[in-house]
């Protein structure tokens, strides 16, 4: 479903950001840069959250800062196996920052990349709803 605008963006164009949540067993939430007459500029996806049978586990967040910069955090996993979600206990991750500025014609540019040391994330903690990825402050590498 369609949230309301967040923000107005744009000094040269009346730009708005909205969230379009998916209906999947991987709920995706994608950002999207909109016109007032609701012309798709630009779309990014900006946070995954992978329901297991009894808690919702994220791997990618983001947030909207009062200076109308989008930051995405997201873990990206040190090994290329998949683990079942059904077997799924912990695995090991670096964190990775990515902060987005609107352009003038409504499109996410990419301003920063920030990347922390690996770490382990166990279910526990990421099936947390107090918990946030980007509440650790991890070290840069």
């Amino acid at each position: 479903a369609f949230h309301q605008p967040l923000l107005s963006l744009s000094p040269t164009k009346n730009v708005n950001y909205t969230t379009f949540g998916g209906v999947t067993d991987w709920r995706t939430d994608v950002l999207l840069s909109v016109t007032p007459e609701g012309e798709i500029l630009d779309q990014m996806p900006v946070a995954v959250m992978v329901y297991g049978s009894n808690d919702i586990i994220p791997v990618m967040q983001y947030e909207i800062t009062s200076d109308a910069k989008v930051i995405v955090y997201r873990l990206e996993a040190v090994s290329k196996v998949s683990i079942p979600l059904s077997d799924f206990t912990s695995f090991t991750a670096n964190r990775v920052n990515r902060t987005y500025e609107i352009d003038s014609d409504g499109k996410f540019v990419l301003v920063d990349t920030k990347r922390y040391k690996a770490k382990t994330y166990t279910r526990e903690m990421l099936a947390d709803r107090a918990y946030n990825i980007y509440s650790d402050k991890g070290t840069e590498e």
